[in-house]
């Protein structure tokens, strides 16, 4: 047996000191509840678990950032709604003032509301703030520069979109030209009288075709031989004064007068009634263009005394008019009732015309306005061509584009797309649309369709040539495809959301100026009925542009608002691993620290038992 080492006695005390060193390590753990409470714990958990400590706080702050962010969108959003409001009260009070039941003493008083609505505009953009920063005076903006290039109209025609980064890009334009389906013959209808009235030739020159109508209004005429006689001109000019039709006549000394001085006459048709009359006058008698020689005589009239007439009162002569009024040269092809073409157009019509007749000749057309469409600027749907105002011997008209319903096409400036002008032009353009002024030769419509309208594209490229998304532009009829312009991009100014855990993990917001000037509303004048009739244009588009912008403002609230419910997923998801690795299972840590309790307590007692084994030495020293 040994003294000096209790060999029994030091196992056992080692036993109780690993035993309570576990059990204290239990009891930390169970009043923590913590796995890890420090490194020695699990060095690499605890690593694990303050990195996702970290991503789990910035994505909580990163909500409340999104949250921030949407309550400064309210109230950006909240300034526009007021000036949408604005707007429309200016609208209303435009169109009230262009009603020309306004004096303008009224119309001066409108002006005064309108003058004050202006400068809301102007207050509601320059106070509107967020934590003391200005939200709609375009501090907050993205200022683009296209350098002077033709295509864009002015910088209100490039919107932000989203955020694009600071720098000079190139834009490359893109027109895809529209579709247009076979568009039907170009109808003209012309009348054609000369400024007497008398049709000496019924000619269209130089058309292309068309349906043309004509009336006969005049002519000559030859009449059979009766022996009548008109004095010094003979019985054709006699039919021809008269403008008679076909048919037999009679003319009658009605009354005698004095010594032939007062004689009257009547003509009438082969019906009995009357179609002209006349009296004889000292130097002759003339019965609506018949003149007769003078009456020398009394009582019964002769030869001698009228050479167209004989006999006495009552007594009558007899004509007869064998051809009817013909127009147009003789010898001239007649049209027929089929489609020719024809350049230059001789009508000659038959015997049996009379005056006031009407007809219709249809004549193919041999050419249509030429419809190019590589810049026009119109919708899908179905176009006329209206031409008005037509003027032959100057070979002008007025030339509108139409819509299906025949309403006129505006342009950008809410102005009718119309032309006037000389037809020899080869560059007549309505919206794009050319016309060739040698197809049009009347008036008339000419109806084309668009199926596919143009679309026109600005591709963004960085230096690398990479192609940039964010911007949108709106061209003008001098865009050409193909063409390239540069654009220099300062973004420096707009607000950018934090709205994720990491680095770069931001969004951006551009909120453009909305002052009176910047809407186009900084000059209203209602103060006539022109000026009052432009400015419902003028409001409009200030209405849309309002209505842009709150759009865009809907959309990023809409985003952040889903930003919100993704980092609250996060978060959930990211505290939930960051819990398995750091938090401690009670139940099982409670098992652990009774098994680790009840061996420190049997330990506890054993080394009692191995201090008492030394006892037995002194027996064997008595």
């Amino acid at each position: 047996m040994r003294i000096n080492h209790n060999i029994a006695a030091l196992n056992t005390y080692n036993k109780l000191s690993a035993n309570q060193a576990a059990t204290s390590k239990s009891l930390e753990k169970l009043s923590s509840g913590l796995k890890i409470n420090k490194a020695g714990d699990n060095a690499a958990g605890l690593a694990i678990s303050e990195k996702m400590r970290g991503q789990i706080r910035g994505l909580d702050q990163a909500s409340a950032n999104a949250s921030d962010g949407i309550s400064l969108i309210n109230t950006a959003e909240g300034g526009l709604s007021e000036t949408h409001s604005i707007l429309q009260r200016m609208r209303e009070l435009a169109v009230q003032s262009s009603n020309d039941t306004n004096t303008t003493t009224d119309r001066k008083e409108i002006q005064k509301e309108i003058d004050q609505l202006t400068s809301e505009v102007d207050r509601i953009s320059t106070d509107t703030e967020f934590n003391t920063q200005k939200l709609l005076n375009g501090d907050k903006a993205t200022k683009i520069n296209t350098n002077g290039y033709a295509g864009i109209t002015s910088p209100n025609d490039v919107s932000v979109e989203k955020s694009v980064a600071t720098g000079t890009y190139t834009a490359t334009v893109a027109v895809e030209a529209a579709t247009v389906a076979q568009s039907t013959t170009y109808n003209q209808i012309a009348t054609k009288t000369d400024a007497s009235g008398d049709v000496k030739s019924f000619t269209f020159a130089g058309a292309s075709g068309g349906s043309y109508s004509g009336t006969v209004v005049a002519a000559g005429s030859t009449v059979a031989g009766s022996g009548v006689a008109a004095a010094g001109s003979g019985a054709d000019s006699l039919a021809t004064a008269l403008h008679l039709a076909k048919g037999d006549y009679t003319i009658e000394l009605k009354s005698e007068g004095s010594g032939g001085i007062d004689a009257t006459f009547i003509l009438k048709n082969s019906a009995g009634t009357e179609v002209a009359s006349g009296t004889a006058t000292g130097s002759g008698v003339t019965v609506s263009g018949i003149k007769f020689t003078s009456a020398t005589g009394s009582g019964t009239l002769t030869t001698s005394d009228y050479s167209a007439v004989s006999g006495s009162i009552g007594t009558s002569s007899d004509l007869t008019v064998a051809a009817g009024y013909k127009i147009g040269a003789t010898g001239a092809a007649t049209v027929s009732s089929g489609l020719e073409a024809a350049s230059n157009l001789n009508v000659t019509l038959s015997s049996t015309a009379a005056i006031g007749d009407s007809f219709t000749i249809n004549v193919g057309a041999a050419a249509k306005p030429e419809a190019t469409l590589t810049g026009a600027d119109l919708d899908k749907g179905t176009y006329t061509i209206a031409v008005t105002a037509y003027d032959k011997a100057l070979d002008t008209a007025t030339i509108a584009l139409q819509d299906a319903n025949g309403n006129a096409v505006k342009d950008t400036a809410g102005n009718a797309v119309t032309y006037s002008g000389s037809l020899t032009s080869d560059n007549i353009s309505l919206a794009g649309v050319k016309v060739t002024g040698s197809s049009v030769t009347g008036t008339g419509t000419s109806t084309f369709e668009i199926t596919k309208a143009q679309v026109s594209e600005v591709a963004l490229t960085n230096s690398a040539g990479a192609e940039v998304e964010g911007l949108t532009f709106n061209l003008n009829e001098n865009a050409v495809n193909g063409e390239t312009f540069t654009v220099n991009v300062d973004a420096s100014n707009e607000m950018k959301f934090q709205i994720g855990a990491n680095e770069k993990q931001s969004t951006a917001l551009s909120i453009s100026a909305m002052g009176s000037k910047d809407l186009g509303i900084d000059k209203l004048d209602l103060t006539t009925q022109a000026g009052a009739d432009a400015a419902i244009t003028t409001i409009n588009d200030a209405i849309t542009s309002t209505s842009s912008e709150r759009a865009k403002l809907g959309a990023v609230q809409n985003r952040l608002e889903h930003t919100i419910n993704n980092l609250s997923t996060s978060s959930e998801n990211a505290t939930s691993a960051e819990s398995r690795i750091r938090d401690v299972d009670m139940a099982k840590e409670m098992m652990e620290f009774t098994k680790n309790n009840i061996l420190s307590q049997a330990a506890q007692s054993m080394l009692a038992q191995a201090n008492q084994q030394p006892q037995g030495v002194l027996q064997l020293l008595q």
